[in-house]
This record gives C-alpha cells, sequence and structure tokens, in this order.
C-alpha cells in the first residue's frame, strides 16, 4: 500500500487487517535501518508485524508470507475500494515484474506521510483493543 492507501484503509475501519512490514538496511533505498510499510495482511498477521524469516531462508527462497487477508474465494474485497494496494492494482498481484517493486514503494514510505501513517495504524489498533 502506498501511505494514503493505508490512510484511507484505517478510515474505513480496515486498520486491524493491516500489518507492518519492512524493508532491511540496504544500499537500494540508502536506509540504515529498517524502513517500515504498512501492507494487507497475509493470514494470522492482522495486526501485527510480518513475518520474519531466518537468512537461509531469503538466501534459498523458501520465505513466503501467506495468502492476503482481503483474498476471499478467488477475489479481493479491496478491489472496488479508493484502497486498494497500488501494487496489486498494477500488477494484478499475481504476475511478476510488473508493476512498482518493494524499492519503489518503500520510497514512499520513507516520508512524513508515511510515518503519520503508521502512527495512525498503531493508535488505531490501541483504539480497537481497548474497547475488546
Amino acid at each position: 500500500m502506498t501511505p494514503q492507501e493505508a490512510i484511507l484503509a484505517i478510515a474505513n475501519g480496515q486498520g486491524a487487517r493491516l500489518m507492518r512490514d519492512w524493508l532491511e538496511p540496504g544500499s537500494k533505498l540508502g536506509n540504515q535501518k529498517r524502513l517500515y510499510v504498512l501492507a494487507a495482511a497475509s493470514i494470522d498477521c492482522e495486526g501485527k508485524n510480518a513475518p520474519e524469516f531466518a537468512t537461509w531462508q531469503l538466501i534459498l527462497g523458501e520465505c513466503t508470507k501467506g495468502r492476503c487477508t482481503f483474498f476471499k474465494e478467488g477475489l479481493c474485497e479491496l478491489h472496488a475500494t479508493a484502497y486498494k494496494p497500488k501494487q496489486c492494482r498494477e500488477s494484478m498481484g499475481c504476475r511478476s515484474g510488473c508493476g512498482p517493486d518493494n524499492y519503489e514503494m518503500g520510497r514512499l514510505w520513507d516520508t512524513e506521510e508515511g510515518r503519520e501513517a503508521l502512527a495512525l495504524w498503531s493508535s488505531s489498533l490501541a483504539i480497537t483493543r481497548a474497547e475488546h
């Protein structure tokens, strides 16, 4: 998601179905520490961090984050919304090499708006948990 899409999703009551993901420090983005982003959550990661993987899993490519919580019965529940994630809209989620890559998306989050979206998500989860 872009920060704008995440803010719209949270405003529409979907914050608990997002997860916090990240890009590790690296030269491609020039980040010295993890760069956090919000994404549509994988099943069992709703309102949590994305799953962590061991270095060997990353090297061997043996890591998958799981099915998206918004993908039900072969359809995307966000399809007709104003906050369908940019990567899904532009790549249709299933064709590699199409649409923006994770680094392009990461640059959108390394902004004041990205940090505000993350703070909004955290506070929306705190409110949701306090209500239950």
